[in-house]
């Protein structure tokens, strides 16, 4: 399939459906850290101790196995509109865009208002600078 490229209207009118399911896979990612450590620390206080929490870490696994499939499901509507996800926990996203016949990122991250940045391909978010023309709010 080919490319999906994105002018800024068209990436800010995505905005509305974008959002609740980043901020929806944000939290996913946070329970799924959360529910990692747990099963860590209770794997080494079974190594450490000799007991058997086969159970508790047999429940965790599955726990995280949903958590797991449930993200995966959120990244696939993410990635169906064309959006490319940089950075889960941030909200960050990029819109392929082209410029003067280049390809650009456009580049935008949960709380700001709308797309105002782009970046090179490889420029990364370091790279963001903002997009010639608009105003600031």
């Amino acid at each position: 399939m080919p490319p999906r490229y994105f002018t800024v209207e068209q990436a800010n009118r995505l905005l509305p459906e974008l959002i609740p399911v980043l901020e929806e896979l944000r939290a996913l990612k946070r329970q799924l850290d959360a529910l990692r450590a747990e099963q860590s620390l209770l794997q080494a206080k079974a190594r450490g101790n000799g007991h058997n929490q086969a159970a508790e870490i047999a429940d965790l696994a599955g726990r995280i196995e949903r958590l797991v499939n449930e993200s995966s499901e959120r990244i696939a509507q993410i990635t169906a509109l064309g959006v490319e996800i940089k950075d889960i926990e941030l909200g960050l996203v990029d819109f392929l865009s082209l410029h003067q016949g280049r390809r650009v990122y456009l580049c935008w991250k949960l709380g700001e208002p709308s797309v105002r940045y782009w970046h090179t391909l490889e420029g990364g978010y370091a790279g963001r600078q903002p997009i010639p023309g608009l105003e600031e709010p």
